[in-house]
């Protein structure tokens, strides 16, 4: 099912723009302060006293479409009107944050029945290509929405949300700045920060001082969001909580100082062979990890992909695993969108 054009005019009658101020700030962005926030943590998410499921967000060097870019990966279990619900993020950004591609796919385990949301955004000729599918049992809808690039100036995508405060925080927040998200129902929409003051955290019995941020988010929907979240120097966050709701995400450990790690011991194989045999065999295969390796590290998004394959796999327990893997990756793909545009 399709979104009709009627709601598609209507949701687009709003019109965000971000701020000079925040457009020349994230244009100003330098690799070097990329290398302040090039972080990876894992967090919980409690939702009054209970301690419901992990946050984790992994930020490392990537490439898209041949590019060198920063890749930023999410994992979110959350709870939501007491319904569980599972967010995985896959954002590809370049250094002055802005979107080369984000995936979203989120799963909501409803009593009796489950909802797939999957959100696809890529640049593309110029333009940002929206695309979002909402599968609830047999019922699908599609929306289809396109972004001219100067529309979209300033435009954070929700993975950079976290990282983008830890660069404010270091750097500060200017005046008057104003940035373009999206809300949770894909509505462009205004974002801006804030300094809080310090506030000191309990965090295994030791008294941690941090310093916070506050993000407000303005839908088009007349509906405002505000998240607090409080940070050590380092960057690292320690809590995250959002006005008007019970569940936060917190950090229960203390950071610790890596300790260098100890050179890898290699030990010989004893073979009692044909030594130019096992010379070749050797080779070849020293040849093949290191195509392999490279490969990897090349395409840090293969590891989240599968990572996210496996975990919505687990939690969904289908008997035809084959049209599972085929539902999951068709929502990374806008071919077939673009077919019937085509058309």
């Amino acid at each position: 099912m399709e979104e009709s054009e009627g709601v598609r005019e209507e949701r687009q009658e709003f019109e965000f723009t971000a701020s000079n101020e925040a457009i020349e700030y994230l244009a100003n962005i330098t690799p070097q302060d990329w290398g302040a926030i090039h972080l990876s943590e894992m967090l919980m998410t409690t939702s009054g006293e209970k301690d419901f499921g992990e946050f984790e967000i992994a930020v490392s060097r990537g490439e898209w479409q041949g590019k060198d870019c920063y890749m930023i990966h999410i994992t979110e279990e959350n709870i939501v009107d007491n319904v569980p619900k599972v967010t995985n993020i896959i954002a590809h950004v370049d250094k002055t944050f802005t979107t080369l591609e984000q995936s979203i796919h989120e799963y909501i385990k409803i009593p009796e029945r489950t909802i797939d949301i999957k959100t696809l955004m890529v640049l593309e000729g110029g333009k940002y290509v929206v695309q979002k599918t909402v599968t609830q049992e047999d019922f699908e809808r599609r929306t289809h929405e396109t972004y001219s690039s100067k529309q979209m100036q300033g435009f954070i995508c929700e993975a950079c949300h976290v990282v983008l405060q830890r660069l404010l925080l270091k750097k500060g927040i200017p005046e008057n700045m104003v940035f373009l998200t999206f809300d949770n129902q894909t509505n462009l929409s205004s974002m801006s920060f804030k300094m809080l003051d310090e506030r000191e955290l309990e965090v295994e019995g030791e008294g941690v001082l941090t310093r916070g941020i506050q993000c407000k988010l303005s839908s088009i929907m007349q509906q405002e969001y505000i998240w607090e979240s409080f940070f050590i120097p380092d960057g690292r966050l320690m809590l995250r909580t959002e006005i008007g709701s019970d569940v936060t995400v917190r950090q229960l450990t203390l950071p610790r100082t890596p300790t260098p790690e100890q050179p890898e011991i290699i030990t010989p194989l004893k073979w009692e062979e044909d030594m130019e045999l096992l010379s070749q065999f050797t080779d070849r295969k020293e040849e093949l990890i290191d195509d392999h390796n490279t490969y990897i590290r090349r395409h840090p998004e293969l590891q989240a992909i599968l990572a996210d394959f496996l975990q919505f796999l687990l939690l969904r327990k289908p008997d035809d695993i084959f049209d599972f893997a085929k539902d999951f990756f068709a929502g990374m793909s806008l071919a077939p969108v673009l077919d019937q545009t085509d058309e």
